[in-house]
């Protein structure tokens, strides 16, 4: 079963840089506002605040999916270790958990993907008065006549789409598409089905694992759990859009 000696740390440092993106995110928006506007700050109704607002409450929000996404596991802990040690245990109550389990990671991704989306429109609204999606971020980045694209952060934009932003849409575009994945199985082939009833892990989907090797090349991920992926994908979000909006004075 999952072990949780390490988890509190992890959260801490999720912690750390989620408060980080959130005091970057205010300090960029009122930064961009009063270059453009000298000695002004925005009002109350601005709608740079309120896309500010936007964004911080989706930040908020992958955090707390994974908070349910811990305490879930814990309670499929729970359930094994009352049940199937007195041989009650019903296969079925199981694949629920577990199916339950890849909702709450679903969500994770598609919270990640609607932070950049949040984050493009704050950065849209703020040089071309424009409430961007992500990809049309990206492409305003690649013209080089637009507002944006003459920006020197616009090449930071195109970098973090290649490397980060554009696997996870890939992978998104999967799990809506075609099939949930469970590990590097889909849903028809009962992917989830074989965790049972020697449940350990929840194996990290084979394109995912590939995202994470670029920035923990080092770490085993066939011992990662469904749980550390989602830390590890959301802290390097994080950091990377923390990252972009420092680069925007």
């Amino acid at each position: 079963m999952y072990a949780f000696e390490n988890i509190e740390s992890e959260i801490a440092k999720l912690n750390s840089e989620m408060q980080s993106l959130q005091y970057e995110v205010s300090d960029c928006g009122v930064r961009v506002f009063s270059r453009l506007n000298p000695n002004v700050l925005p009002p109350v109704d601005h709608p740079i605040n309120a896309v500010r607002g936007s964004l911080r409450y989706r930040i908020n929000s992958i955090r707390y999916h994974i908070v349910i996404l811990i305490e879930q596991r814990k309670g499929i802990n729970e359930h094994i270790k009352s049940h199937f040690a007195n041989g009650t245990a019903n296969p079925v109550s199981i694949e629920h958990l577990i199916l339950h389990h890849y909702y709450f990671f679903d969500d994770v991704i598609f919270n990640l993907l609607s932070m950049f989306d949040y984050l493009s429109a704050m950065i849209g609204y703020m040089f071309e008065n424009k409430f961007y999606k992500w990809n049309s971020l990206v492409r305003s980045a690649r013209n080089k006549t637009s507002t944006i694209g003459k920006k020197t952060f616009s090449n930071k934009i195109i970098d973090l789409h290649t490397d980060w932003v554009d696997p996870l849409i890939d992978f998104r575009s999967d799990i809506i598409h075609r099939s949930p994945k469970f590990g590097d199985e889909s849903l028809n082939k009962g992917g989830y089905k074989k965790y049972i009833p020697n449940f350990t892990t929840i194996k990290v989907p084979d394109k995912l694992s590939k995202l994470l090797r670029k920035i923990e090349s080092t770490t085993n991920l066939d011992t990662k759990d469904l749980i550390d992926c989602s830390i590890m994908l959301t802290r390097h979000s994080f950091v990377v859009s923390n990252e972009l909006l420092k680069e925007i004075k």
